[in-house]
């Protein structure tokens, strides 16, 4: 009997790992609403004190609740970055909705650059702006000169209070929404909870 209770154990923490293994990323739905990282660049926008940049996404039919946006960004005068998730305004930002999570370091020259955040509520269908400020020190945004790409960005030389938007040679970015799977959140709990009873039985 407790070779039998022993071999139940080993296959139940089977199916866990399993389970968390397709929490973690195969069982993540994900889309990709934007990506331009791989288009030629033209050079870069900065962003220092007063002076923020913006560029636009729209989300798919689908609903979302995790963020990750990859930016082409450089750190030329060290600082910390600040990327927000904005509303949308009317062809500009419109009010600001979730401070995304900051990467733990940065490079002087344009690299991408990942910012990412959880426990949003991002509608289907729907327009939002990422803000990029430097709290401090100064920030260069990569933008691509390939004219074939249209996808509004923009800047602002007063934090915020006015917008020159554009949507030709956009910032260089790629924005991705997630969402874990109701099912294998549900099949770590029966695992775990088998387990649980089997121990019990013992």
């Amino acid at each position: 009997m407790a070779g039998f209770e022993s071999d139940m154990r080993v296959r139940i923490g089977r199916w866990v790992l399993v389970a968390i293994f397709l929490l973690g990323g195969g069982g993540a739905k994900a889309a990709v609403f934007f990506n331009d990282l791989s288009a030629a660049n033209g050079g870069s926008e900065t962003a220092s004190g007063v002076n923020w940049l913006t560029a636009t996404f729209t989300t798919d039919s689908s609903a979302y609740t995790q963020l990750s946006a990859t930016l082409l960004l450089g750190n030329p005068t060290a600082g910390t970055a600040e990327l927000d998730l904005y509303s949308d305004g009317g062809l500009q930002p419109g009010s600001p909705l979730a401070v995304l999570s900051s990467p733990a370091s940065y490079t002087s020259a344009l690299s991408n650059t990942t910012f990412s955040q959880s426990g949003l509520s991002l509608a289907s269908n729907t327009t939002y702006w990422l803000v990029l400020k430097a709290n401090s020190g100064s920030f260069n945004w990569g933008w691509t000169s390939d004219s074939s790409i249209f996808e509004g960005w923009g800047n602002s030389f007063d934090a915020g209070a006015s917008w020159f938007t554009d949507d030709a040679f956009p910032l260089q970015f790629s924005v991705t929404g997630s969402v874990p799977e109701p099912g294998c959140v549900g099949m770590i709990f029966v695992a775990v909870s088998a387990l649980g009873m089997r121990r019990r039985r013992r």
